[in-house]
């Protein structure tokens, strides 16, 4: 099978990509909205890119009803602030519930039976259940893609959540995290979640 991506419509792009690049870490978005309420969303377009300054990246495309964007571009544009949580496999359920389409200023928190709790030193609380939360300031908003179909969303983290179950500091300093213990969900096409099966580990050359 050879695709010639130009004569693709965006539709069967991106459905050939979702299938192919894989798999996918999701970005489990938590922001405000107008109300004082929080908005969760999944993404999946998604990933670290720079550590100084700490950067990550998501990309939004735009709402499917009458309101333009979505309510996750929408909060962060008016408040600056989120936080990515990075969900596990006893999450799968609640981040695909998440996914729902729900009028604007209303909760994905009390639809999925999720709890908040504070981060110590940032003003949005965290979705407890979640195993690492990353507190993040928005960097910058960029729009991309034919008639502006994408908005990348750059977010510089300022705090850091992880729980002592799946990970710890090492003698030298540097943060160890037991993949396997975490059990990140992973993006696939569809509706296929994908979950860490063996890991191998090959020494990089001097």
């Amino acid at each position: 099978m050879n695709l010639d991506f130009s004569r693709l419509k965006g539709n069967d792009s991106y459905h050939a990509m979702i299938q192919t690049i894989i798999p996918r870490p999701i970005a489990w978005v938590l922001s405000e909205n107008d109300s004082g309420n929080y908005n969760i969303a999944p993404f999946s377009f998604f990933n670290a890119v720079c550590a100084n300054p700490p950067l990550i990246m998501f990309s939004v495309a735009p709402a499917t009803d009458n309101r333009g964007e979505k309510d996750t571009l929408y909060n962060i544009r008016q408040r600056r602030q989120f936080v990515v949580h990075i969900a596990d496999a006893s999450l799968a359920e609640q981040v695909t519930q998440t996914a729902a389409s729900l009028p604007r200023n209303h909760s994905e928190a009390g639809a999925s039976s999720l709890t908040m709790s504070k981060m110590t030193k940032f003003a949005l609380p965290r979705i407890s259940q979640a195993k690492v939360a990353l507190g993040c300031q928005l960097h910058q908003l960029q729009t991309i893609g034919h008639e502006g179909t994408q908005t990348l969303i750059f977010g510089q983290i300022m705090q850091a959540y992880i729980d002592d179950d799946i990970g710890y500091i090492n003698e030298q300093g540097r943060i160890i995290i037991n993949p396997q213990k975490l059990m990140p969900l992973a993006r696939l096409g569809g509706d296929i979640y994908q979950l860490p099966g063996d890991i191998l580990t090959i020494e990089r050359p001097k």
